[in-house]
């Protein structure tokens, strides 16, 4: 498994580094701003993104005719993408992560941000990661991700969109992703844990899926 991800990471090097810089830019920009949705919601992109490129990169070097040839087991190639894309989330969340810690033990003035807001995020992304791998695995890369980006538009836009309702308009002047994750949070506080456990649960079945679909695929 640790060849696996290894393989990605050098792989993927230069778009490693590009999200890193992304990352940086738009965390300056979003305490710049007083903003926290706007680098949060970047969090969700590379976490998106990232098993995406990882795939794009397998399928134009027909890794999978490779590794059927090695001893690695199919399981094991799709569940190196799904470390693979916690591991970006993880580190996507890292600039808010320690804004809060500075937050918390210091009294520079910096951007406000709450655990409760950093776990909504994350909860968001696991559920991602659940709904648009199976795709990619099923469909290709190609095809996978058109499917995948309606599923996690629904979720990203509409799901929000309906918890917040009507209070979206009577917030005119508030930013819109801080707003909507405000407001998410606010209906997600009481049962958080309980929904970030339901979430690995979701993304168990989703690994579970994602494994028969490569199991039954056909490489040639």
């Amino acid at each position: 498994m640790g060849a696996l991800l290894l393989k990605d990471v050098l792989s993927l090097k230069k778009s490693i580094l590009t999200y890193v810089g992304f990352l940086v830019l738009y965390t300056i920009i979003g305490i710049y701003a007083g903003n926290n949705g706007f680098f949060l919601a970047l969090a969700l992109v590379v976490c998106i993104m990232m098993p995406v490129s990882a795939l794009a990169v397998d399928e134009q070097c027909h890794w999978d005719r490779m590794a059927v040839c090695m001893p690695v087991k199919r399981g094991a190639v799709v569940i190196s993408k799904y470390i693979l894309a916690l591991i970006a989330l993880f580190c996507a969340l890292l600039p808010a992560v320690l804004l809060l810690v500075v937050q918390t033990w210091s009294t520079l003035p910096v951007l406000e941000i709450s655990m409760q807001e950093i776990f909504v995020m994350g909860i968001m992304g696991v559920i991602i990661t659940a709904l648009q791998i199976p795709f990619l695995i099923w469909l290709g890369v190609e095809k996978g991700r058109f499917v995948s980006m309606g599923s996690v538009f629904l979720l990203c836009f509409g799901v929000p969109v309906l918890v917040s309702r009507s209070g979206l308009l009577s917030h005119g002047s508030e930013r819109f992703l801080e707003h909507i994750l405000g407001s998410m949070t606010d209906v997600m506080r009481p049962g958080l844990w309980l929904l970030m456990l339901a979430a690995f649960a979701i993304l168990a079945v989703s690994a579970a899926i994602s494994v028969h679909i490569y199991n039954k695929k056909e490489i040639i």
